[in-house]
């Protein structure tokens, strides 16, 4: 009897080592189906939420399905066997949607209601996001005199507690519009709010007022009265809600993981229309949450908010994120790469309301988080916002940030906790800045900027273009920060801002060199500068070995408060002593300058057919331009033509012409511990097999091939 109650026992345990497949089909599916399997599958996310998940096991979403709902992550996997949930069948990656649908719509004048008994977070029709009732229906109101807790304006002019129970989006700073809860109001023109600003609005600042049923008057609004548990919509002219698909999102989180849940993996799920986060990660106690080859459309708040440590989010796709598409607070040590982010922070009054808000990658004052391989383009604010320490970002292409605020940057970082930031190898272009709702707002927005007291940094390799106010911006307190080997291809300002009179603490140990800062507006400086606080000091560090070409002026910096200087006036300041300054001179409309860029992860070889170009060293470059992964070059088109014979083969063995009896050097980045193994047709290695730069004398046929492999 002994023997028999061992064995049973021993048997209970293996089969809870095993892991287990759950399939979910919400078209074919039912919970009641005895076995679970990929032809019996359960439907709901209520069914999913009552089991118990073990380590290894597998949950399977069955694509072109949509459930409507919140999963919630209650169970830990291991390192070696993490639990996932991922897709199985062909089709488009299952939805889970924070949306439900809504109809039974029913005419009121020029609106429609609906019955509604939960709380609505947000309100689409058609896969469209419509906009809360406000007032004013565009634009904004001005206030002047207000503090963290009250708003006044000579505007309002409603009724006594008009505006109590709405909410107010206020312009407080260039850097954000805050959002918050209206407590009361006067006639006499003054708002009264909880909770408190984050900052007290300056004085001719923008703000609006929204969510009040009574400024439900405009086509595309909606309003949802908590007290009457009814749903409001103001539809355009001819237009029928009953017609169109409504979806009202009342779920907060798509996937919300909670305390001390650890090792998952999350793949190939969309997410979308959550009132709040597409993935949650409820607590810092989380580690190892992997997310991977996912879909993140329009969360009022984020795509993916991660807590805790050790987390990736790669290969997935975020748009039309209204606060932010991916944000790491409370740890680090993560890793965010190879994702696409698209018209991310699009309203004003979205996402959290608070600082650092409509932002594409936030790091939120974390530690040591790579950040590689995004592209980012159409953001509210900040590309990639990098607070706190031992960041490295590097290889990611930004355009078009800063479209709702200003005082940011595609690539920032702020504050006196953040140290040891590297920004290296990104290509950062089209900066506008917004002073919509501002008053005699001056600030120049940069392409990459370094905000008051970060230290012990680096910004190298990264391209910044088309037409950012500046370059490269230190404000006050920065130090010992590097800024080394970057293109700043026409700034509309200046290249590099020095900014050090905005802080007391005095700006030291920086350096610049190696640059190529090219202005191409007879208005830019190369180097803008002002003193240390309460100083006429204006020694930051070293600024040398640069090229500084301001081709259609004499002046190439600038100090406040109105002096400016030619090149020569520069290095006598003790500046760019083994600078080199531009060789060419014109007048508008004339550019012969020409930027070429690799933003990928092999070497480009560009045609340059037979026009004759120079490089910023005034050597002849024909026929092929050859550039390494992630980096650019300036070239002058002398509009003369030259003999393209001697070119740099494509390295993957296309034939190429080459000079007979003329020597070429090929070189591939090195990568150390690497060896290389090189093989040429048409000519001879005279020099350097085995390592990653080579020697060829052209001495054979017409025509010749070079190839490498690598080995590590």
């Amino acid at each position: 009897m002994k023997n028999i109650a061992y064995a049973f026992f021993g048997l209970l345990f293996v089969v809870k080592l095993q892991a287990s497949n759950y399939y979910f089909s919400f078209s074919t599916g039912n919970d009641s189906n005895p076995i679970n399997s990929q032809t019996t599958p359960w439907k709901t996310i209520t069914k999913l939420n009552t089991l118990s998940l073990l380590p290894g096991d597998t949950v399977f979403f069955k694509r072109n399905d949509t459930w409507r709902g919140q999963i919630n992550a209650n169970q830990s996997g291991t390192l070696a066997k993490p639990i996932v949930y991922t897709a199985y069948s062909t089709g488009s990656m299952p939805k889970i949607s924070g949306a439900e649908l809504v109809s039974g719509w029913s005419a009121m004048g020029n609106y429609y209601t609906v019955p509604y008994t939960t709380t609505v977070g947000n309100f689409f029709i058609d896969d469209d996001e419509m906009t809360v009732a406000r007032f004013p229906n565009s634009g904004y109101l001005i206030q002047s005199g207000s503090s963290q807790s009250t708003i006044n304006s000579a505007q309002i002019t409603q009724p006594e507690d008009y505006w109590a129970g709405t909410r107010v989006c206020v312009r407080t700073c260039q850097w954000v519009w805050e959002t918050t809860a209206v407590n009361s109001s006067t006639s006499g023109g003054s708002l009264t709010v909880a909770p408190l600003l984050q900052i007290s609005p300056i004085g001719n600042y923008g703000f609006f007022m929204y969510n009040k049923l009574a400024e439900l008057d405009t086509a595309r609004e909606w309003f949802y009265d908590t007290a009457a548990d009814l749903l409001y919509y103001y539809p355009p002219t001819g237009q029928n809600p009953n017609s169109k698909i409504c979806e009202a999102a009342v779920y907060d989180n798509g996937l919300q993981i909670s305390d001390n849940v650890s090792n998952l993996v999350l793949e190939n799920l969309w997410f979308d229309k959550q009132a709040r986060n597409g993935i949650a990660v409820s607590n810092n106690t989380s580690t190892n949450i992997k997310v991977k080859y996912c879909t993140f459309t329009k969360q009022f708040l984020s795509g993916v908010l991660l807590r805790g440590n050790y987390h990736q989010v790669s290969n997935c796709f975020f748009r039309h994120c209204d606060g932010k598409g991916v944000e790491v607070t409370q740890g680090g040590k993560s890793i965010i790469n190879h994702n696409v982010f698209r018209q991310i922070g699009r309203y004003k009054n979205s996402g959290s309301g608070k600082q650092t808000n409509l932002e594409a990658i936030s790091l939120a004052f974390v530690d040591s988080v790579h950040v590689h391989h995004n592209n980012i383009d159409s953001v509210g604010y900040t590309g990639i916002h990098a607070d706190g320490t031992n960041h490295i970002v590097e290889f990611n292409i930004l355009a078009n940030c800063m479209l709702l605020l200003n005082d940011g940057a595609p690539l920032k970082s702020f504050g006196a906790p953040s140290s040891n930031i590297i920004y290296r190898y990104n290509f950062v272009s089209a900066t506008p800045g917004n002073t919509e709702g501002t008053y005699n707002a001056n600030f120049l927005t940069p392409g990459i900027y370094f905000d008051f007291d970060v230290s012990s940094s680096l910004v190298a390799f990264n391209t910044i273009y088309n037409s950012p106010d500046v370059g490269i911006f230190f404000n006050g307190g920065t130090n010992n920060i590097t800024a080394l080997n970057n293109i700043v291809y026409g700034a509309t300002h200046n290249a590099i801002f020095f900014n050090a009179s905005s802080q007391p603490e005095p700006m030291n140990s920086m350096m610049v060199k190696h640059n190529k800062l090219f202005a191409l507006n007879p208005l830019a400086y190369i180097y803008r500068q002002s003193p240390n606080q309460g100083t006429t000091d204006f020694t930051f560090g070293i600024i040398d070995s640069n090229y500084v070409f301001q081709p259609y002026s004499n002046y190439v910096a600038f100090r406040t408060p109105n002096s400016q200087f030619t090149f020569s006036g520069w290095q006598a300041t003790g500046n760019d002593s083994h600078s080199k300054p531009s060789f060419v001179n014109w007048n508008l409309p004339t550019d012969n300058s020409v930027l070429f860029m690799n933003p990928s992860d092999t070497i480009l070889v560009i045609g340059l057919g037979n026009t004759k170009y120079l490089d910023l060293d005034q050597n002849e470059i024909c026929g092929i331009l050859t550039l390494p992964p992630w980096q650019s070059e300036i070239l002058i088109n002398t509009t003369t033509t030259c003999n393209p014979c001697t070119y740099t083969p494509n390295l993957q063995g296309t034939s190429v012409n080459v000079c007979s009896n003329e020597q070429a050097v090929y070189t591939i980045p090195h990568i150390t511990g690497a060896t290389y193994e090189w093989t040429v047709t048409g000519g001879t290695i005279i020099s350097g097999q085995g390592t990653n730069t080579i020697t060829v004398l052209w001495d054979g046929a017409g025509t010749g091939t070079v190839q490498v492999l690598q080995f590590q």
